[in-house]
C-alpha cells in the first residue's frame, strides 16, 4: 500500500524526465538562435505545402541548428483560420511583384490562368509573405529573449 510518498524509482525517472525536457526545451537557445527559430517557422508556415510543415520545421531546425521545439511551435503560427488569407495573400503579393497588378478576385480568374502560373505567383508571394511575417516576429523573440535573460540569471523553463 502506499505511503503518499514515491518509491525510490518513480522519483528517479521523473527527474529523469525533467532533466530530459529541460535539455529539449533549453536546446541551442541563445537568443540569436531562438530569434531564427521563430523566424524559420513562420516562414515554413506560410508556405502552401500543407501536411509537410511539421517535418520542413524539423529537418529545417535541425539543418540550421536550431531550437527545433520552437521552431516546430512557430510552423504552427497561422492557425487554420488564416490559412486561407495567407494564401490568398501570397498569390495577390505574388501577382503585384511579378506582373504589377493584382489578380482579380473570382472564378474567372482560376480558368484564365494555368496550374503553372499559379504556382508561381503562389511560390513567390509565400517566399515574400513568408518573410514579411518572420523576420519581425524572430526580431521580436530575440528582445524577448534577451530580456528574459538579463531579468534572470539563469534560463530555467521547468523552474
Amino acid at each position: 500500500m502506499g505511503t503518499g510518498r514515491r518509491s525510490r524509482p518513480g522519483r528517479a525517472r521523473w527527474r529523469l524526465l525533467r532533466r530530459s525536457l529541460r535539455r529539449i526545451l533549453t536546446e541551442r537557445s541563445t537568443p540569436g538562435r531562438l530569434g531564427w527559430a521563430v523566424a524559420v517557422g513562420v516562414f515554413i508556415a506560410v508556405t502552401p505545402l500543407y501536411g509537410l510543415h511539421t517535418l520542413m520545421g524539423i529537418g529545417a531546425a535541425s539543418a540550421f541548428g536550431l531550437n527545433r521545439p520552437l521552431t516546430l511551435l512557430a510552423t504552427t503560427f497561422p492557425l487554420p483560420f488564416l490559412q486561407p488569407a495567407l494564401a490568398l495573400g501570397g498569390l495577390q503579393i505574388g501577382a503585384v511583384t511579378l506582373t504589377g497588378e493584382f489578380l482579380p478576385v473570382s472564378l474567372d480568374t482560376l480558368h484564365e490562368h494555368s496550374f503553372w502560373s499559379f504556382s508561381v505567383l503562389w511560390t513567390v508571394g509565400t517566399v515574400i509573405l513568408g518573410t514579411l511575417l518572420g523576420a519581425p516576429l524572430g526580431l521580436l523573440t530575440v528582445v524577448m529573449a534577451k530580456r528574459y535573460r538579463r531579468d534572470r540569471t539563469r534560463a530555467d523553463p521547468l523552474g
